[in-house]
């Protein structure tokens, strides 16, 4: 059987990736039976090829709410500066002066 390995053909074979190389699943999983990786928390694709971010995949078109792309687990890179929220949600006006009203208001109390 050429979906197995080894002296007692008991290494299985992931997409082409020997279950005991370091390589196989991405390295960032376990291959357990032929061309079936098992991946580690965060990762997922046939080849544990795409993090996670906050739930979806990276190939996910709603990944980072549709506004950025998912370049490692939970880590949104968003398209443009209006949506900067961890998710690249929008972040309004309102939302950064009330932010900054609080950020001040702690460093004067700090201060005083």
């Amino acid at each position: 059987n050429t979906n197995w390995i080894g002296s007692q053909c008991n290494i299985p074979i992931c997409h082409g990736i020997p279950g005991n190389h370091s390589t196989v699943c991405s390295s960032r999983g376990n291959c357990l039976k032929p061309n079936t990786c098992t991946c580690t928390a965060g990762w997922t694709g046939d080849e544990c090829q795409f993090p996670l971010c906050f739930g979806k995949s990276a190939n996910d078109t709603q990944v980072c709410n549709g506004r950025g792309k998912c370049t490692d687990v939970d880590q949104c890179e968003c398209f443009d500066t209006k949506n900067t929220g961890e998710q690249c949600e929008p972040t309004s006006s309102a939302t950064k002066f009330v932010i900054s009203f609080f950020v001040l208001s702690f460093v004067l109390i700090l201060w005083m």
